[in-house]
């Protein structure tokens, strides 16, 4: 099963539109430097004590020899806002007690589907070369999917801001564009008086290029018929009210992504409004999902899946 194709469109968007580039560093940062605490189920009354040492804690701090734990849980977090989903590779004894965690992008990563165990495995892509993964050494992250009819993938928050992201960065190009070389004079007509002849009309046309339509702008000239006029038939920035489009751009990603306390607040006491929403309503439940996925497939290497001994994240 191929991943969804708004994933194809991940990497373009993250690096160009900084809206979304804000709105998931917000919540990656966020998921990234909260403690992660671990607890062990001392009876059936559901008693419980913190565990501080434990194998599975260092291997979460210690991921492999190339991560650490703040880049694990960051990368998690935000493949889970941008794609839906987010994948670990569990390296170890096979059936073993993991030793090392790696990260295995959505882009290259698919799932396999069975008819009798629903998931069979995962398949995923390094350097060209496709890897099959037994099921018991993927621990997939996955946000609900509300349209779709089975929940094989997740679905991310940038399928639905992607026209509003995409939009943001062609504005930022057109924008970037108006204000390059040669480029801050709009476009225009010259309608020159009196009709001359094609000498001196080409003259005067290189002239006029060369001191004022180089670069991408464009210059029409007509000959005869009143006096020397230019006028413009570019829009500018005021024309396309490019600020109030911008900013109405970036609210809609934000809306998206529930980091709407990044948008500039009018009054303090709003700011602290809208951050307590997003923390509340998108930043502590990504957590709490992430700690029970840990819960029922992590830990569980280490104890028992139920009862006394239970090891909850």
């Amino acid at each position: 099963e191929p991943p969804p194709a708004e994933v194809e469109a991940v990497p373009t968007l993250f690096r160009t539109s900084e809206a979304v580039k804000a709105a998931v560093e917000e919540l990656a940062n966020r998921a990234a430097t909260t403690p992660l605490h671990r607890y062990k189920s001392i009876n059936a009354d559901g008693e419980r004590e913190e565990v501080k040492a434990h194998p599975g804690l260092s291997l979460l701090r210690n991921p492999n020899p190339f991560l650490t734990r703040w880049l694990l849980l960051w990368n998690v977090a935000a493949d889970l806002k941008l794609s839906g989903n987010a994948y670990w590779f569990l390296a170890g004894p096979t059936h073993g007690q993991p030793t090392e965690i790696w990260r295995c992008h959505p882009r290259f990563t698919r799932v396999v589907r069975s008819q009798e165990k629903y998931i069979s495995g995962y398949v995923t892509e390094i350097d060209g070369r496709l890897i099959p993964l037994d099921v018991r050494e993927v621990i997939h992250f996955k946000r609900p999917n509300v349209i779709s009819d089975d929940d094989l993938y997740g679905l991310g928050d940038l399928a639905p801001a992607a026209l509003a992201a995409q939009t943001g960065v062609d504005m930022a190009r057109w924008n970037r564009q108006m204000f390059s070389r040669d480029q801050a004079v709009p476009a225009g007509v010259v309608s020159l008086e009196n009709r001359m002849s094609d000498p001196d009309f080409e003259r005067m046309k290189k002239e006029w290029l060369d001191a004022y339509g180089s670069g991408q702008r464009r210059t029409a000239f007509l000959r005869g018929g009143g006096k020397v006029q230019f006028q413009q038939i570019g829009l500018s920035q005021t024309d396309v009210d490019f600020l109030a489009g911008s900013k109405w751009e970036a609210e809609k990603i934000y809306r998206v992504f529930g980091t709407y306390h990044l948008l500039p607040a009018q009054f303090a006491d709003d700011r602290k409004v809208n951050e307590r929403l997003f923390l509340e309503g998108h930043a502590w439940p990504l957590m709490t999902y992430v700690s029970e996925v840990l819960s029922d497939q992590f830990f569980g290497f280490w104890g028992p899946k139920d009862g006394t001994g239970l090891l909850t994240g």
